[in-house]
């Protein structure tokens, strides 16, 4: 193989992402809300599952807490969407949300290994699933948020 062709070859796996990305683009475009439903949630998951491979595969460390994050930006966006703010202004911002919140409780987690950060991030799921059921007035408890456009 030539050095030329390396950098063609190297491109190939970031075309097919983009490829397989726009063909979702245009099928969730042209869908029934089922498959959209179905292709959000596929998404979704995919990206809790990249960010518990960073973390497990690159630093072998074990984090319970990935849900708490993943409910806090998801009743951001929905909490904002209901009062009436763009969908697309509101995942931006819950995934600030969330992000800062991460950086909070990186500054206790920062210091303890193996165990010790398994404990800290399943308190913080327990203590984001408990506030997310307790706050009714804000979240609807277990019932959840009703009317989300």
């Amino acid at each position: 193989m030539s050095p030329a062709a390396a950098p063609r070859l190297a491109l190939l796996p970031t075309a097919g992402i983009a490829l397989a990305f726009l063909a979702a683009a245009a099928f969730a475009a042209t869908a029934n809300s089922y498959y959209v439903f179905i292709l959000g949630t596929v998404a979704l998951t995919a990206i809790v599952g990249v960010g518990l491979n960073v973390l497990l595969g690159l630093t072998g460390q074990v984090s319970f807490g990935h849900v708490g994050f993943y409910a806090i930006g998801a009743y951001a966006v929905a909490i904002l969407t209901t009062h009436k703010v763009s969908f697309w202004l509101a995942a931006p911002a819950a995934a600030l949300l969330a992000g800062g919140i991460g950086a909070l409780l990186a500054l206790p987690a920062l210091r303890v290994r193996g165990p010790y950060l398994a404990m800290v991030t399943i308190a913080f799921g327990f203590i984001v699933e408990h506030t997310a059921v307790e706050w009714r007035g804000l979240t609807g408890g277990q019932n959840g948020i009703m009317g989300i456009p």
